[in-house]
C-alpha cells in the first residue's frame, strides 16, 4: 500500500515537518509494509522549511538580519540544486520582536527583507520569497530601499530606512540603478490594499491595534496609492502590502500551493498513490494560509484517491502523548499490520 502524507502543521507548536514526521512514525506503526511518501506541505510561516524537508537536497545558508523592528534576527535562505534561493519574510518579520518588547504595526520596516534578498541573491541565480502576513505595513518601501530604491521626500532629502510610520512622507520614489535581483514571491492570495478586510485591516487585526489605528494606515495607504504606482494593480495587497512595489524591484508573484505543487510534481506522486493523509491547523475564514487540505483533497478528486483529514489536536500542546495521539486518530482510517 502506497501513503501519501501531505500535511501543514496541525498545531502552533507543531510544525509542517514535525507534524509529518509523526503520521508517518504512526503510521509505521500500524502499517509497517506500507510504502510511505512524506510531504509537507504548507503556505503559512515555515513554508521554505517544508520545502526543504520535501525536496532533501537543499542546503542552508545563515544569515543574520533584521526583524521588521530593525533587531538583529537569526535568519537565512535554503538553495536547491539549480541555484535557487528560498526565503521565509513571515519568519522574519514575524509579529514578535526578536527582543522582545511590544510595538506598533506604525514601527515597522521590510528592511530587514530586503538586506536577506540582496545577501541571497549574490549566490543564486533566483531569489523565492514565500510571504503569506509578514509583520511589516510600510508598502515594501523599506524593502525596495535595502535594495537600491530612493525614497524621497518633498524637501529632497532621503529616507534610508523607511517605516510604516513614514509611507505619507515620501513624495517620490526613485528605481534602483540597474537590473535587481531575479524575485518571485509565493503568497497565498493578494487581498485590497485597503478597505474592508484589507491590508490594513489584517495586519492591524495581528497586532491588536486600536480602531482608530487601523483607520490612521487605512488613510496612509490609500494616500499612497496616489504615489506608488504598483499600490493601484491587483497584486498591491500581496504579503501585508508589499506587492505594492513590485513592479519598482521588478518581482513576479505566485499563488504558494500551485506553484509548490509544481515544484515538487504532486500529480505524479498523487497518481502512485492509494491513499493521502492530510491536516492543518485551525481553520480560520481571515487567514489567508488555511487552505492545504481543500487543495489536497482537490487533487485527490482529480487522480481518484482517498483522503482523509487528520482534525488537529486542541489546547496545550504534549509531546510526550503526541504519538499515542496520533495513533488512536489514525487507527480507524485502516487495519492495522498483524
Amino acid at each position: 500500500m502506497t501513503i501519501c502524507i501531505l500535511t501543514d502543521y496541525l498545531h502552533p507548536e507543531l510544525s509542517a515537518p514535525e507534524a509529518a514526521a509523526l503520521i508517518e512514525k504512526t503510521i509505521r506503526r500500524l502499517k509497517p509494509s506500507a510504502t510511505l511518501q512524506t510531504i509537507p506541505f504548507t503556505e503559512g510561516a515555515g513554508a521554505a522549511e517544508a520545502l526543504a524537508a520535501s525536496m532533501k537536497t537543499m542546503q542552508f545558508y545563515p544569515y543574520t538580519a533584521e526583524d521588521a523592528f530593525g533587531c538583529a534576527k537569526d535568519s537565512g535562505w535554503y538553495m536547491d540544486e539549480n541555484r535557487r534561493a528560498y526565503i521565509d519574510a513571515d519568519e522574519l518579520l514575524s509579529y514578535q520582536a526578536a527582543d522582545g518588547r511590544k510595538r506598533s504595526v506604525m514601527e515597522t520596516s521590510s528592511f530587514g527583507l530586503g538586506l536577506l534578498i540582496a545577501a541571497a541573491a549574490s549566490h543564486a541565480s533566483e531569489v523565492i520569497v514565500f510571504a503569506s502576513r509578514p509583520a511589516a505595513a510600510d508598502l515594501g518601501t523599506g524593502m525596495a530601499a535595502a535594495l537600491g530604491a530612493e525614497l524621497v521626500t518633498e524637501s529632497g532629502s532621503v529616507i534610508h530606512y523607511p517605516k510604516t510610520k513614514d509611507i505619507s512622507s515620501v513624495a517620490a520614489i526613485h528605481p534602483m540603478a540597474g537590473h535587481g535581483p531575479a524575485v518571485q514571491f509565493w503568497t497565498p492570495d493578494a487581498p485590497p490594499l485597503s478597505g474592508n478586510r484589507g491590508t490594513a485591516w489584517r495586519i492591524c487585526r495581528a497586532f491588536g491595534e486600536s480602531d482608530s489605528v487601523i483607520s490612521f494606515l487605512e488613510s496612509q495607504l490609500s494616500a499612497a496609492a496616489e504615489k506608488f504606482p504598483g499600490a493601484r494593480l491587483p497584486d498591491a495587497g500581496a504579503a501585508s502590502g508589499i506587492g505594492a512595489v513590485f513592479p519598482l524591484i521588478e518581482a513576479e508573484r505566485r499563488e504558494t500551493l500551485p506553484a509548490v505543487d509544481e515544484l515538487l510534481g504532486l500529480d505524479r506522486r498523487l497518481s502512485e498513490a492509494e491513499l493521502v493523509v492530510t491536516g492543518q491547523h485551525q481553520h480560520d475564514p481571515e487567514d489567508p494560509t488555511s487552505g492545504v487540505v481543500d487543495y489536497v483533497t482537490t487533487l485527490c478528486r482529480k487522480h481518484n484517491v482517498r483522503s482523509t483529514i487528520l482534525e488537529p489536536p486542541t489546547g496545550p500542546w504534549e509531546p510526550e502523548e503526541a504519538e499515542n495521539v496520533m495513533y488512536s486518530r489514525l487507527q480507524s482510517f485502516f487495519t492495522p499490520d498483524k
